[in-house]
Order: structure tokens, then C-alpha cells, then sequence
């Protein structure tokens, strides 16, 4: 009866560790494909912007063009791209930008800033886990020498050891085509948003 007691104890024994076996095995499994999954759906996303013609379809207003822009950011941090890829993605950013801040910021410069940027997020393990813009509703528009501007909030939930909001406060510029153009860019507080 001792033999028996103890063969019952080593077959649940043995039951117990397969169990925890196949289900680290499973969840390892699954976190591969989902990771795979994820890949994909950022490959797509950066195939999708690669593929559009910003310009023809251009954003109609201030909002929606901050909007691609941070489609345009998603794709730089949340994949590894290649040189060519990179500096595509970069054109298609470009096209978003006023000639002013085109004028001031060489391709080169910027490509070789954008590396750097990356590399710090890749370094510090960090992400963009959200970015949300501002409603219509919050924009601020304001003609100054015959020139139309305007102004609006988006915040970026951004993750490493800590998770942290940041806010950015955009300037576009109506260009003589009557687009929307980033001027330029600069962080403010979070009580800038309720203005």
C-alpha cells in the first residue's frame, strides 16, 4: 500500500509539471504570433502611408494633418526600418511641412536627427503607446500679416520604465494653396490643453 500511495503522489507530481509545461508552452507560442501579428499590422502601416499620395489627398484641415503626422511617428519608433524605408517615410513627413521649416531643416540634418531620435527610443526601451489630437473644436486660428495660422494640442503617452504624458503644441501655417502646413512644434503643459 506504501508503493501504491507513493506512485499516486509521483503520477500527480508528474501531471502537475506536464500541466505547467504546456501551458509555458503555450503562452511562449502565443506571444510569438501575437508579436508576429504586430509586426505585420506596423509592416501594413508603413506600406500604407509608403503607398499614399499625401499630396493629391492632402489633409483638409489642421487637425487632420497632425493626425498623419503621428501616423507618420508610430511608423518610426514601433519598427526597425531600413535606410530606404526611413528616408520614404521621411518624404512623405516633408510633405506636411511649411517651406519655412523645410528651408530650416535640411533632408540630411533631419535624417541624420531621426536616426538619433530613434536610437535614444531604442536604447531606453521607450514607445509611443498612444498619441491623441486635440477636437476641431480646440483649434486656435489667428491671421497675422495677411498670413492664416493655427494652433492645436496633441498629447503622446510615451513608455520605458515609467509611463509618461508629454504634450506637444503644433503651428501650422495656410500655405497659397490653401493647405495646412506644419510650421513647427514645441512641448508645453497639460494646462495649455484647456485653453
Amino acid at each position: 500500500m506504501a508503493t501504491s500511495k507513493k506512485e499516486q503522489r509521483n503520477k500527480v507530481l508528474i501531471i502537475i509539471i506536464g500541466t505547467i509545461v504546456l501551458v509555458g508552452l503555450y503562452l511562449f507560442f502565443s506571444n510569438q504570433n501575437n508579436k508576429k501579428r504586430e509586426q505585420a499590422v506596423i509592416a501594413e502601416q508603413v506600406q500604407k502611408i509608403l503607398d499614399s499620395d499625401i499630396e493629391m489627398d492632402y489633409p483638409s484641415s489642421p487637425r487632420e494633418v497632425i493626425i498623419q503626422f503621428n501616423k507618420i511617428l508610430a511608423c518610426y519608433y514601433k519598427e526597425k526600418l531600413d535606410d530606404d524605408t526611413l528616408k520614404k517615410l521621411m518624404a512623405q513627413e516633408r510633405v506636411l511641412f511649411d517651406q519655412q521649416l523645410l528651408d530650416q531643416n535640411s533632408i540630411e540634418n533631419q535624417l541624420k536627427d531621426l536616426k538619433a531620435e530613434i536610437l535614444d527610443f531604442q536604447k531606453a526601451k521607450r514607445s509611443i503607446v498612444t498619441s491623441t489630437v486635440a477636437k476641431s473644436s480646440s483649434v486656435e486660428y489667428e491671421t497675422k500679416d495677411g498670413k492664416e495660422y493655427a494652433s492645436i494640442i496633441a498629447s503622446y503617452t510615451l513608455k520605458d520604465s515609467e509611463v509618461v504624458k508629454t504634450y506637444e503644441k503644433y503651428i501650422l501655417r495656410k500655405d497659397d494653396q490653401g493647405k495646412w502646413r506644419i510650421l513647427g512644434w514645441e512641448v508645453t503643459s497639460s494646462t495649455d490643453t484647456s485653453k
